[in-house]
């Protein structure tokens, strides 16, 4: 989760990224180092620290939901 402006008065993003990982800590672990590099180049703004992970049933393919 991203964070944008000032605490009291802010907006969020959050991101869904795609992670090929042996474990849900690997996936995790990637996910926190990519998005702490994504905040940092954007101006005011800072990662705030949520990671989740989800193992997908089926390899992605075209048009496969990954979210709801």
């Amino acid at each position: 989760m991203l964070q944008f402006g000032r605490p009291d008065l802010s907006t969020y993003e959050e991101r869904l990224t795609l992670w090929a990982a042996p474990d849900f800590e690997t996936a995790v672990e990637a996910a926190e180092s990519e998005a702490h590099d994504h905040a940092g180049s954007i101006p005011g703004c800072v990662f705030i620290g949520l990671a989740q992970a989800y193992r997908l049933p089926e390899c992605p393919g075209h048009g496969i939901e990954v979210f709801s």
